[in-house]
């Protein structure tokens, strides 16, 4: 394979993974709405039976919470989350685009001495210098 085919096959598997971001945002979404058509729910049915649940006929919060759920309800809370989940993503981006010393340092990595008396930072720097060899 040479470098254009997988530079093509990398394109696909990002486009792939952006898709399957996306999806996972909207679980989010959908399972935040779940949560608070259920809370809704309950609070339904607390006000209907007196505060006494045990004695409800209905016992499906979720469902009863979701039909009662106003629809300004669940756009503000898939504004909420999507504003959250770019405001992250964005950040992230930005720390990441500073370049390799950036995402080095943000993983605990440092900068070597070239001049080390450390004989463990002296075999880090030989493999550092033959892989940059190997590599041409």
């Amino acid at each position: 394979m040479n470098f254009f085919e997988q530079q093509d096959r990398a394109r696909t598997r990002t486009g792939l993974l952006v898709l399957l971001y996306a999806l996972a945002v909207l679980a989010l979404v959908a399972a935040t709405c779940a949560l608070v058509a259920a809370f809704f729910g309950v609070s339904q049915l607390s006000v209907l039976e007196g505060g006494d649940l045990s004695q409800s006929e209905d016992r499906n919060l979720l469902l009863s919470g979701l039909e009662a759920l106003p629809a300004q309800t669940v756009a503000g809370i898939f504004a909420v989350i999507t504003s959250v989940v770019v405001i992250a993503a964005i950040y992230k981006l930005q720390q990441l685009s500073a370049g390799g010393a950036a995402v080095a340092e943000a993983l605990g990595g440092r900068l070597l001495n070239v001049h080390t008396r450390d004989a463990n930072e002296k075999k880090l720097l030989n493999v550092v210098e033959e892989m940059a060899i190997a590599a041409g």
